[in-house]
């Protein structure tokens, strides 16, 4: 049995958080290149046009595409990126201002 505060279990939620921040930035990156980022508040547009490409990297079996949509329509700038994992939050990216 593993004990909830074992270096194990944070290394794996480290490890979770870390793929999830991935998965987001990068289809962050795809959408901006489609267009479909800035202007979709729409999440069946967004999820639509983003769920194939999504399905084809190698994050899709550990990601749970609908949590990074929920994440991606609260997008707020270029100048920004994801940290954090679920319950994360956009940062500013260093060396722009906000």
């Amino acid at each position: 049995m593993v004990r909830l505060d074992s270096p194990i279990n944070d290394s794996e939620t480290h490890s979770r958080t870390i793929l999830f921040d991935l998965a987001v930035n990068r289809t962050v990156v795809y959408a901006l290149r489609l267009g479909t980022l800035k202007n979709s508040a729409d999440r069946d547009l967004l999820a639509g046009t983003l769920e194939l490409w999504f399905l084809r990297t190698r994050f899709a079996s550990k990601i749970h595409f609908n949590q990074v949509i929920e994440v991606l329509l609260t997008w707020t700038s270029e100048d920004h990126y994801w940290s954090g994992g679920y319950y994360g939050s956009w940062l500013p990216k260093l060396g722009k201002s906000t």
